[in-house]
């Protein structure tokens, strides 16, 4: 099969580094999204936010495909293409493959998905192909029609667009090759890598130990696939030991975080699908055995943040009542355990020593530490901010006070040089989610970002409106909506918008609704 030296195919190939690791951003359907997401994580959504498969969508897909089948030809595959690209395939696949399977897939239709692997020029008509080829069989098509087709979906799929589909495309085959899986989990860091955890096996102590050590380590926020590499990589079982090494130490630190994460966000139990189960987990002696190898590597604030954020968490879960994995008193003797640490002795002049690196610039770690230890680094901060208008990342640290004149002394700043700010598309998001809870405060802001360039400070900047409540949209705030209407680029942003103008609430379901409407 040709590779057309323009489609996603060639662009994914193109942009493997030497350790097969995709370094190619926005794919090129669409290299400047409005509202930039992590690769694959629109069907992740979709696929786990337990929202039932599109049956309708999935047969009028199918009989488009048999259509195409009967009579194949270049004007038919460019009306199935167009048709196809409108038809999330993540909302169809399950039921699509039922309907596949009912009978032996047609040659031609073989041979477009081979064709849409290599040429298309479109994320969903690849995805499509991917279901395709499933269904006729991957170890029949690696048998019978190409070794090289079984290794480039492999290679596709390291862009975490794609893997899901392939690891979809494994389960449905009833196979699960490890070497692949291998592959995948170790050149992913998003979506791709939690859907490739699910089918890996831990064999040897080595892949428990890496699995440790980065199984965690991601770049999105699904705190529960904790779970799986506790479960995979034999946690306790590691904890128990003597000693752990500190790298797999750290990794098992982030472990416990997310796993504290999971408990305080989401449903924990096992009566219901929707919750998450936890049995067969002994949370106290998992963090009390944390606990006992964080004595050896409590050394430094890069050390210490780790215990913070647990101690941090567990606070969480005693002021909700959340008995769901740890009773009260263990709570509060894990909480002293982990204070103990923390303040073992005082840290006021190590951080005001490290603040900065030898380069002069902002030390973030030991910034982050002050924060949380309430250690005053405001002046500080706030004066290399002057000096350095474009650090936007110290705002999480300015402005995280409450009941102080300090934050309005930021947001002064900000808009004095809001020009520069809203050169950038993230600049803004922290001053906005800061102004979500201050009705009325830092309008000039709110403004700038409605009328920004970028479709994301604009999203943010409509909700904030939103939790101000009408009442609070002046003539000015709606003229810059009227604006912000007519910049923006993605249909959920103009929806808020319209809600705004209208004096409406916005609702989810008439979202929807009408982008359904619109496929």
């Amino acid at each position: 099969m040709d590779k057309n030296e323009h489609s996603i195919f060639a662009y994914v190939m193109d942009q493997l580094d030497e350790n097969g690791i995709y370094q190619g951003g926005a794919l090129i359907d669409d290299p400047t999204p409005s509202l930039p997401r992590p690769l694959g994580s629109d069907d992740a959504y979709i696929y786990t936010a337990e929202m039932p498969p599109d049956l309708p969508g999935a047969e009028a897909v199918c009989s488009m495909l048999l259509a195409y089948a009967d009579e194949p030809s270049a004007t038919a595959k460019a009306v199935l293409e167009e048709a196809l690209i409108k038809i999330l395939c993540v909302s169809v696949c399950d039921p699509l493959v039922e309907l596949l399977s009912e009978d032996e897939v047609p040659e031609p239709l073989l041979a477009l998905a081979e064709d849409w692997l290599y040429t298309a020029h479109k994320r969903e008509l690849v995805k499509y192909a991917i279901v395709i080829l499933a269904v006729f069989g991957l170890e029949k098509l690696r048998k019978e029609h190409s070794e090289n087709l079984w290794d480039d979906l492999v290679d596709l799929c390291r862009c975490e667009e794609f893997t899901f589909f392939l690891t979809f495309a494994y389960r449905i085959n009833n196979i699960a090759p490890q070497d692949e899986l291998w592959e995948l989990v170790r050149s992913t860091r998003g979506w791709g890598r939690i859907f490739t955890l699910y089918d890996l096996e831990c064999t040897t102590e080595e892949e428990e130990i890496w699995l440790l050590r980065h199984g965690c380590e991601i770049e999105i926020d699904y705190a529960p696939i904790c779970l799986v590499v506790m479960r995979k990589g034999q946690l306790l079982h590691h904890l128990h030991k003597e000693q752990l090494d500190y790298k797999t130490y750290r990794g098992c630190l982030l472990i416990i975080n997310n796993f504290i994460m999971m408990l305080d966000r989401y449903y924990i139990g096992n009566s219901d699908p929707t919750y998450i189960d936890i049995s067969g987990i002994d949370s106290k002696t998992l963090i009390s055995e944390l606990l006992r190898h964080a004595e050896r590597y409590d050394k430094t604030p890069a050390d210490l943040i780790g215990i913070i954020n647990i101690s941090i968490g567990l606070q969480k879960l005693i002021t909700d009542s959340n008995w769901a994995a740890l009773p009260s008193n263990a709570s509060h003797e894990l909480v002293s355990r982990c204070e103990k640490l923390i303040y073992s002795r005082d840290w006021y002049e190590e951080v005001q020593a490290q603040l900065f690196k030898e380069d002069g610039s902002v030390n973030y770690t030991t910034a982050e530490f002050a924060f949380e230890l309430d250690i005053d680094i405001w002046e500080r901060l706030f004066d290399y901010l002057k000096q350095h208008p474009l650090e936007s990342a110290l705002f999480p640290y300015l402005l995280g006070f409450e009941n102080d004149e300090r934050p309005q002394k930021v947001l002064t700043f900000i808009e004095k040089n809001i020009n520069t700010y809203t050169q950038s598309e993230t600049a803004l998001l922290i001053p906005l989610k800061y102004l979500e809870t201050h009705p009325g405060t830092g309008v000039p802001i709110v403004t700038a970002a409605l009328t920004s360039i970028y479709d994301w400070p604009r999203g943010a900047a409509s909700i904030i409106l939103e939790e101000w409540g009408h009442e609070q949209l002046t003539p000015a705030l709606r003229a810059a909506l009227i604006t912000a209407r007519r910049l923006s680029q993605h249909p959920l942003i103009t929806m808020r918008i319209d809600a705004l103008l209208e004096n409406k609430p916005f609702s989810v379901a008439t979202m929807l609704e009408q982008l359904g409407n619109k496929n």
